[in-house]
């Protein structure tokens, strides 16, 4: 007669959040895994994506430019403005 294995089964609690893997977002430990709470509008598995703030921004006369924590409008034509709205000889008084 065959004896059964008798196997022993240990959870060992592991925090998959302890390297970081989420810089300085939100990381939330799970059973072998982890979640990515980002935040600022980054986005990714791990927020590693920077948010596009160009996407609600229309340079009307130009091409919107992303920086690290804002937009920047290049105008063109000899437009300006911050939205590149006003036609070339159209200046509002400082």
């Amino acid at each position: 007669m065959c004896k059964k294995n008798k196997h022993t089964h240990f959870d060992i609690a592991f925090d998959e959040c302890a390297t970081a893997p989420c810089g300085n977002h939100t990381c939330v430990n799970g059973m072998g895994t982890f979640t990515c709470v980002c935040s600022g509008g980054w986005s990714g598995a791990r927020c590693e994506m920077p948010p596009d703030f160009c996407l609600n921004h229309d340079c009307k006369h130009g091409i919107c430019v992303p920086g690290s924590e804002k937009y920047a409008c290049n105008c063109t034509d000899f437009y300006t403005s911050v939205d590149c709205s006003i036609p070339p000889g159209m200046h509002t008084a400082p």
